[in-house]
């Protein structure tokens, strides 16, 4: 009995871990996303200095949702390497890789050749594969 409660923990733990790595996927797909949002929006005005430029992204509160959304990323990383392999956690991250050039396509309206499609189906492959394993 002890040995299928100890299968199951480690299988929830495992779960819950992916989960943590997906949302943590989201939220780096939306920093990425964000920062180029507001780096496109604030250099807009090409006559605008380095200088203005750099205060205009230090108080946008955009630009601080984005750090922190990447901040929270970096967290749940490591929160997943206690429970889990590098070797799996490192690969099931790649999805970042394959979720921002979706996002970028939908959200800012950016083009995927064909050889960049299949480069981003190869690594979501791969990823289904190291995620077979945890």
């Amino acid at each position: 009995m002890q040995e299928r409660f100890t299968l199951f923990t480690g299988f929830v733990g495992a779960a819950k871990n992916i989960w943590l790595i997906l949302i943590a996927i989201v939220l780096m797909a939306y920093a990425n996303i964000v920062l180029k949002l507001r780096i496109i929006s604030l250099s807009a005005d090409s006559s605008a200095s380095w200088l203005s430029y750099l205060l205009s992204m230090v108080f946008d509160p955009w630009t601080w949702s984005a750090l922190f959304a990447a901040a929270v990323t970096g967290t749940l990383y490591v929160i997943s390497l206690r429970q889990l392999e590098l070797s799996v956690v490192q690969p099931l991250f790649a999805l970042v890789f394959v979720v921002v050039p979706l996002a970028a396509v939908l959200v800012l309206g950016e083009h995927l050749p064909p050889l960049r499609i299949i480069g981003l189906v190869l690594i979501f492959i791969g990823v289904i594969m190291v995620g077979q394993t945890a």
